[in-house]
């Protein structure tokens, strides 16, 4: 009986080992990403806790947010939006040998790891390094800090500190902005299609001399004032000179 009670106990923690490795947690992760492949993970407490503990063969970077109506944070909805091109941009690019992976936290489901780390203010990234493998890294802390408002909170960014903390180039594509080259378009449109209606009109004015001269007379008053401006400066700074 003590035997067979021995054998079930070392099964047990054998199972437990084996359920919280680099392998297992990865495949987890992976699984979970599968999921929504090209945005950020949305992980609660008990998800960080088992993704951010050591073993790690994969970078895992987690931001900690508040996005609910009640907090009125308005950078965290603006780096959600940063954190998508990013996410979009790093498996766009299908990096191979350096497994990372991006999450998000928010207070509403993580209140323990706000608490924990005596989180005040967000957002925030936490970034936890791969402790074994072909990229481990060791640090002096268990994380690294991404400071958003000083370091930025664009998606280059963060980028650029990602791939001088875990060697991850990713680029950034910006989506085109159709409103902007809508208008830009139709006010282009617009004034060549006035120009054309005008266009008698405007031959007219330009033919005529007097607009011309009056430019010319304009043209040169401005130039005397800029002239002795620039005689006045250098017949000042001779004289302090002296």
């Amino acid at each position: 009986m003590l035997v067979k009670a021995a054998l079930t106990i070392l099964a047990a923690v054998a199972s437990v080992a084996h359920a919280y490795s680099s392998d297992y947690k990865f495949n987890k992760l992976s699984k979970q990403l599968a999921e929504q492949p090209s945005e950020p993970m949305v992980i609660d407490s008990k998800a960080f806790s088992l993704y951010s503990e050591a073993p790690r063969n994969y970078s895992l970077f987690v931001t900690l947010t508040a996005e609910g109506s009640e907090f009125n944070c308005n950078p965290c909805k603006l780096f959600a939006s940063e954190l998508s091109l990013v996410t979009q941009a790093y498996h766009r690019s299908g990096h191979k040998g350096h497994n990372a992976f991006f999450a998000s936290l928010d207070f509403s489901v993580g209140r323990e790891v706000f608490h924990k780390y005596k989180v005040t203010s967000v957002p925030f990234v936490f970034h936890f390094p791969p402790t074994e493998g072909p990229n481990k890294r060791v640090i002096k802390e268990p994380y690294e800090l991404y400071d958003l408002n000083r370091q930025g909170v664009k998606a280059e960014d963060f980028t650029f500190w990602v791939e001088r903390h875990a060697g991850i180039k990713i680029k950034v594509r910006r989506p085109i902005n159709m409103k902007l080259y809508g208008a830009v378009s139709f006010a282009v449109v617009a004034t060549v299609w006035g120009a054309f209606l005008l266009r008698a009109h405007i031959f007219a004015i330009v033919s005529e001399k007097k607009p011309w001269q009056m430019v010319s007379l304009v043209s040169g008053i401005f130039a005397h004032l800029l002239l002795a401006c620039s005689l006045q400066n250098l017949y000042f700074s001779s004289s302090v000179l002296l």
